[in-house]
Formats: C-alpha cells, sequence, structure tokens
C-alpha cells in the first residue's frame, strides 16, 4: 500500500512522541502541528492509516 504524504508525516510524528507502541493520542492532536488549510487532507490520512492498521483487522 502506498501512502500521501500526509500520511508518512503522521506516522513519523507518531513514532518521534512515542505514540506508536506506547501511547494514544487524539486524531485531533496530531492536526495541529499541520496548517489549517490542510487540516482536511490530515484527517482523511489518519482514517486510511487506521483502515490500514493491522490491529484493526481484529474483531
Amino acid at each position: 500500500m502506498k501512502f500521501d504524504s500526509f500520511a508518512i508525516q503522521i506516522l513519523r510524528k507518531m513514532y518521534f512522541y512515542g505514540y506508536i507502541g506506547g501511547k494514544h493520542t487524539s486524531v485531533d492532536n496530531l492536526q495541529k502541528s499541520f496548517p489549517k488549510h490542510e487540516r482536511g487532507n490530515v484527517k482523511g490520512a489518519v482514517q486510511v492509516l487506521i483502515k490500514a492498521s493491522p490491529s484493526s483487522n481484529q474483531s
């Protein structure tokens, strides 16, 4: 699966702050580091990442 630049930036931010594997964070907090006019794209990228997540496939 190929991710867009927003998804890659989100993953970098989550890895840098230790959110992957250790903590949880709100989608609203992930959007804060992006310009306001791009926050809709960020929210869409987060939804794509959630769907691609291995833990989202578990019932």
